[in-house]
């Protein structure tokens, strides 16, 4: 046993698709797939049906779930609370965040908790939201920072992991003005003439946001995909240059809004206002088990100070 085969079938859980996992996992399919043939073949039962896709657990690989996230979870724990001690840094709070909210929503969040608790010596390290979920599963962070919605799970196991509400934002889709200073660009498209689209690569948090609105809204969108980052400030510019449409949060793209440099990509109704933009949250999560005192006091702030 290897831990990881354990990543990468929590990993395989969390996409249902052996390209994806290869991709975030950093090497290639028929790799990837080795290293699942060889968990099961130590468990001795299948725990993918590949018959199905994306790809579904069998009734092995439902026993077998838990117990790996919970292993992991302890293994890393562990790991991290020798760090630690040995590198003497149990005063310091660690965060894993999205670039998004690294840049546009920690900093200011930090300042409105120091004014009660007083200064705090933090850590953050900014990423992707699959990154930083990592992080937490690994115990190499005492918190997670990411948008999320409530239609769309993240694969943290509740029994493991709490989370609290700690912002609000809103998903809308903008595109440049023309030179009327209207949209460029207006949704739903047409079978015949697609929108461009600048989306979200599948690593990203609010790209599953955005694909399940996509996926679930009862009028069909038409949308040519030409460019996909994780990366929010990077689709905003290339939506400031007029190279298609992305659904960006509306904290970040506040001053292009006002300015007229960025304009809502539909025609402005309140129909198409709840038909196109999607709320979501931003969120806190943590393991269950107990925290450094500091942490703990900066985790009640956040379940006394919920955002509703």
């Amino acid at each position: 046993m290897k831990i990881q085969w354990i990543q990468d079938f929590l990993s395989l859980v969390d996409t249902g698709s052996f390209s994806k996992s290869a991709d975030i996992r950093a090497t290639t399919q028929p790799a990837f797939s080795r290293r699942i043939k060889a968990l099961e073949e130590w468990l001795s039962a299948p725990l993918f049906d590949r018959s199905e896709s994306p790809v579904c657990l069998t009734d092995s690989g439902d026993k077998f779930l838990p117990v790996a996230e919970e292993t992991l979870h302890r293994l890393y724990q562990c790991k991290e609370d020798i760090s630690r001690r040995n590198n003497n840094s149990v005063n310091n709070i660690s965060f894993a965040a999205t670039h998004t909210l690294s840049s546009n929503f920690f900093p200011g969040w930090l300042n409105k908790i120091e004014e009660t608790l007083g200064i705090l010596r933090t850590r953050l390290e900014s990423d992707h939201m699959d990154k930083g979920k990592e992080s937490l599963v690994k115990g190499e962070c005492h918190f997670m920072l990411c948008h999320t919605h409530p239609k769309v799970n993240i694969a943290l196991n509740q029994h493991h992991y709490i989370s609290v509400i700690v912002g609000k934002d809103r998903l809308i889709p903008v595109c440049a003005p023309n030179h009327d200073k209207l949209p460029s660009l207006q949704l739903p498209g047409s079978l015949d003439k697609p929108i461009k689209y600048l989306g979200y690569n599948t690593s990203s948090g609010v790209g599953k946001v955005v694909q399940h609105l996509l996926l679930k809204n009862s009028e069909t969108v038409y949308l040519d995909t030409v460019f996909e980052s994780y990366l929010v400030g990077v689709l905003k510019k290339m939506c400031c240059e007029g190279r298609g449409i992305a659904w960006l949060p509306e904290q970040q793209i506040i001053e292009e809004l006002n300015s007229g440099n960025l304009v809502k990509a539909h025609d402005g109704s309140m129909e198409h206002e709840a038909c196109w933009s999607i709320d979501i949250d931003i969120r806190l999560f943590r393991a269950r088990e107990a925290l450094p005192d500091n942490a703990e006091q900066l985790w009640q702030y956040a379940v006394d100070n919920v955002t509703v």
